[in-house]
């Protein structure tokens, strides 16, 4: 696993710099003849808009960047697919914005960052909070790490992309790219969380 320095003296777009220097140069060559895939978790939007403009100033082209957003908390596909932004919130399309992935429980994007990176984002993917504990447990049980459930929005990204059949045709990818993609998940979230909350969502993961 890549360290990331926790400072970094240019914010949270140089984050992409600081792990192009931190890979190893056999891997990121690798990234940029076939493909990075990056997922970000969503919310507001300015940390994960920053993650995914310094990967595109990191990378170019190569890499392609998805957002992930609870079923309940769409908002920055919802003000993105609209093209109203801030100007609409989940509420007045009657979604209630209750989820318990409390970092992404968002009902009104920023529209700096909306109209800032709808033209540098691939897509979006919403997904349930059964979802996110289901593999918040596989992921404690495999790998012995814990995070919160928003922390985990971003791991559904890979499968989803992968198994996107309309977006692998739009894009011309070869099942040699994907199968040699390179796959970033923004997973942030968990350390804090005190052992008796974090085994209560261990318990609602399948």
């Amino acid at each position: 696993m890549t360290k990331i320095p926790a400072r970094c003296s240019l914010g949270i777009p140089s984050l992409a710099s600081v792990l192009k220097r931190n890979l190893p140069s056999k891997a990121v060559s690798s990234m940029l003849i076939t493909l990075c895939l990056s997922i970000c978790r969503g919310g507001v939007g300015g940390g994960p808009g920053g993650v995914a403009f310094g990967l595109k100033l990191a990378f170019g082209d190569h890499v392609h960047c998805f957002f992930a957003e609870p079923t309940h908390s769409p908002c920055m596909l919802l003000g993105v697919h609209t093209g109203l932004h801030d100007q609409i919130s989940v509420q007045d399309i009657g979604i209630d914005n209750l989820t318990a992935a409390d970092g992404l429980a968002v009902g009104r994007a920023s529209g700096f960052v909306g109209r800032a990176m709808e033209r540098l984002l691939d897509g979006f993917y919403t997904l349930s909070d059964q979802t996110m504990y289901d593999m918040l447990g596989w992921l404690a049980q495999e790998e012995g790490i814990r995070l919160e459930p928003s922390a985990l929005a971003g791991m559904a990204g890979p499968q989803r992309v992968c198994a996107s059949v309309s977006y692998q045709q739009m894009h011309g990818f070869s099942a040699e790219q994907l199968r040699n993609a390179t796959h970033l998940v923004w997973a942030t979230g968990g350390g804090m969380v005190p052992e008796e909350e974090m085994n209560q969502y261990l318990a609602k993961g399948r």
